[in-house]
């Protein structure tokens, strides 16, 4: 999957891995809410101290739609909006529109 090699391929692996973790606690226990939040919060401080934007993207839309499935949608739409400021005018990508998309949404 990641195709990078050396220093970047690491600082790649630690950034997938933490947006990863959130997703597997919440697969093995839906309840461990506040683990999984620590988890994607925390990809996204690496994503955005690594220059890691679409890692950084992948990590806001799950912190963002786990907000939003516990009934904390205007913090989701919040933290939604100011990561997807910062990364809408650098990275053209298919995650983007998804991420707009679940923004609106929140927005609704």
């Amino acid at each position: 999957m990641l195709k990078s090699s050396g220093p970047r391929r690491r600082r790649l692996r630690t950034i997938f891995s933490g947006s990863a973790h959130g997703e597997v606690i919440l697969r093995r226990d839906p309840s461990a809410l506040a683990q999984a939040e620590t988890c994607f919060r925390k990809a996204i401080q690496v994503a955005r101290s690594r220059s890691g934007k679409w890692w950084e993207l992948r990590a806001t839309v799950s912190l963002a739609r786990l907000l939003r499935d516990n009934d904390r949608r205007n913090e989701a739409r919040s933290d939604a909006r100011g990561n997807l400021q910062l990364i809408h005018r650098r990275l053209r990508h298919r995650g983007v529109k998804d991420a707009k998309a679940l923004l609106d949404q929140l927005s609704a």
